[in-house]
């Protein structure tokens, strides 16, 4: 009987010091590294290191009005971005929850000709995502770098109940109307 007590209490103490030193290093981690220190959407050049992810945010009013979010070159690049809502980050599992939207190449325009090459806007090589929402809150976003080695990329938002920040700021100040193109 002590044999087995003393070996429960070694195996909570390792349980202990793993959970400790798992909480630590995820909490030392940068700004990005996961929702909880998500940075705001500045439409700005950043890069992230190879096969990982990070995270941004943005604050919606929830008017249903249009959100478009474009990662510039995304068709290109191997970086890809999925939307999350604020319920779906507030599930304690939420890393098992599919994404509410992806960013997708959009298609071009074929003309009624076929001896014409396609019409693709300007976007064409962007990955895109559109939508609109009912509930107002903090909305995010996981960028992807699906290759080993660091990329580059530039995340945009457009809409007109879409508020930014500066990367650096812990609190938003008043809403900045974003106006779509």
């Amino acid at each position: 009987m002590k044999l087995v007590r003393t070996i429960l209490v070694m195996l909570v103490a390792v349980a202990l010091l793993l959970g400790t030193s798992t909480f630590t290093a995820f909490a030392a981690e940068g700004p990005g590294s996961n929702p909880a220190t998500a940075m705001y959407i500045d439409n700005v050049a950043h890069s992230i290191p190879g096969k990982s992810m990070q995270y941004y945010r943005f604050e919606y009013a929830g008017d249903n009005s249009t959100i478009q979010l474009n990662l510039v070159n995304g068709v290109r690049g191997n970086v890809a971005f999925n939307v999350y809502t604020p319920e779906q980050i507030n599930e304690s599992t939420w890393w098992l929850l599919p994404p509410i939207g992806r960013g997708t190449a959009p298609s071009c325009y074929q003309p009624a000709n076929p001896d014409r090459d396609p019409i693709c806007s300007p976007f064409a090589s962007d990955l895109v995502w559109v939508g609109k929402f009912y509930t107002p809150g903090t909305y995010y976003v996981e960028v992807q770098n699906l290759s080993e080695q660091p990329q580059n990329f530039t995340l945009e938002i457009r809409g007109i109940s879409v508020r930014l920040c500066p990367v650096s700021a812990q609190l938003c100040p008043p809403m900045k109307l974003i106006p779509n193109s």
